[in-house]
């Protein structure tokens, strides 16, 4: 056998080949991880905007739904005056009329 140190010298070479590949890999690996850290973090901001401006959409059809359903409420009232007016105004022009007077001429006595 030769000599421990030229046997050593080697094992040595060899080791440190393995460790550096070792090393090498590692880093490769940890590069996957922050590559892929970065894509999640990227999705998830782009997640929190779309759930963002899904609320911002649903707020405001909220909003726009009211604001119709009070338009229509209102319309309704404005119909439900315009209908018992008229009804009043027919019941007035009937009674004139079974009384014998005209409406002209109700309005000058």
């Amino acid at each position: 056998m030769g000599h421990p140190s030229s046997f050593s010298e080697p094992v040595l070479a060899i080791t440190k080949t393995f460790l550096h590949c070792q090393a090498e890999e590692l880093l490769r690996i940890l590069a996957m991880w922050e590559g892929e850290l970065w894509r999640v973090g990227e999705d998830h901001d782009i997640m929190q905007k779309k759930r963002d401006m899904l609320w911002q959409n649903y707020d405001t059809a909220v909003q726009t739904a009211i604001a119709r359903v009070l338009e229509v409420w209102d319309l309704w009232e404005h119909l439900a005056k315009l209908e018992a007016q008229s009804v009043e105004e027919a019941e007035g022009q009937w009674s004139l009329e079974e009384g014998g007077l005209t409406q002209a001429e109700a309005e000058v006595r």
